[in-house]
């Protein structure tokens, strides 16, 4: 068995972990009959668990639990290929009345929607009712009509200022970490060695994020009957790092806010690391990384958002990890 699995952060509604396993010479009682004839479907959902040992097999950690979307037989080589997603799938696929949760905190929300897919849950608690959050900020989600589950509890998380991500079957609605106390995984480059403890490293900077930013936020405030406008950056910033928005029934604080969390997180996309190195069990899209070595400006904390493992008989067990720019407190991702 080969396999890779993939883990991103959460907290945005693209956050879609992905696993994904190669099984060769399969046992022929699983050969297209069995594939072609068996009911998986929601009912009867094919699991899969990608496990990893690193004590030569005495213990087993999972890497990734989720249900198989897609399985491709290549019956030439005696080869399945079942590619699927962990169980945040079950609340991406899901719908939600937003009028039945008007009533409810995020924490509560969050309780019952893992609840109602038999998943465990790690919630922080909140005390702000769902109903309350769109009298303050019209921008957010509207009390009536239907919408994801998954999209509802990451614009949750968003308001919170929490990160939201399923592992193995609990969810988990969190406070974002406290980037000054958090332990960061470290990587090392040693320049007058040539060295580095991770396989491969590379820094990445959009030229276009490193200029100032300057964004703008408009709104038409119905019930003040004005119209409210806020800037935030230098405001002769090239053209092309101009960027404008428009919401609906924000006061001139609100503008202010948006256009603050905006510019954070263009420009969190400035500065990427990816490195690649001996896989661990331990590092997590929701980990810190430590840049050190360089003696240039990309020494430094980023925060991880995505990390790759992969397993296979020629390359063994490996993991691809990407970070970028930390969003300042209070800039949800």
């Amino acid at each position: 068995m080969i396999g890779t699995a993939t883990e991103i952060s959460g907290s945005t509604q693209m956050s879609k972990p992905r696993v994904t396993a190669v099984s060769a010479d399969i046992d022929p009682a699983w050969g297209l009959a069995f594939w072609g004839d068996a009911a998986w479907d929601t009912e009867t959902p094919l699991m899969l668990d990608i496990q990893a040992s690193l004590d030569g097999g005495a213990t087993f950690t999972s890497m990734i639990l989720g249900r198989t979307d897609r399985v491709v037989v290549h019956v030439e080589k005696g080869i399945v290929q079942a590619t699927g997603r962990d169980l945040a799938s079950l609340l991406i696929d899901a719908s939600a009345s937003m009028a039945d949760y008007q009533n409810r905190t995020s924490s509560q929300i969050a309780t019952d929607l893992a609840a109602g897919h038999g998943l465990s849950a790690d919630v922080t608690e909140t005390d702000v009712m769902v109903g309350r959050m769109y009298e303050i900020d019209h921008t957010f989600m509207a009390p009536t009509g239907t919408t994801k589950q998954w999209d509802l509890i990451c614009s949750l998380a968003q308001r919170e200022g929490f990160d939201v991500w399923v592992s193995g079957s609990t969810l988990h609605f969190k406070p974002q970490p406290d980037l000054g106390t958090a332990d960061p995984y470290v990587v090392v480059w040693d320049a007058g060695q040539a060295y580095s403890n991770a396989s491969t490293l590379s820094a990445e900077r959009a030229l276009t994020f490193a200029k100032d930013i300057t964004v703008t936020v408009s709104s038409w405030h119905s019930k003040q009957g004005r119209a409210n406008t806020a800037t935030v950056g230098q405001k002769n910033a090239a053209a092309g790092n101009r960027f404008s928005y428009i919401f609906p029934n924000l006061d001139h604080g609100g503008c202010l806010a948006k256009a603050t969390q905006i510019r954070a997180q263009l420009s969190a996309h400035e500065r990427l690391v990816r490195f690649s190195r001996p896989g661990d069990l331990t590092l997590s899209a929701r980990d810190m990384l430590r840049l050190t070595g360089t003696g240039s400006s990309w020494d430094g904390v980023f925060k991880i958002d995505s990390v790759h493992r992969s397993m296979s008989f020629d390359q063994g067990f490996t993991m691809d990890v990407q970070a970028k720019t930390p969003l300042p407190a209070g800039a949800s991702s």
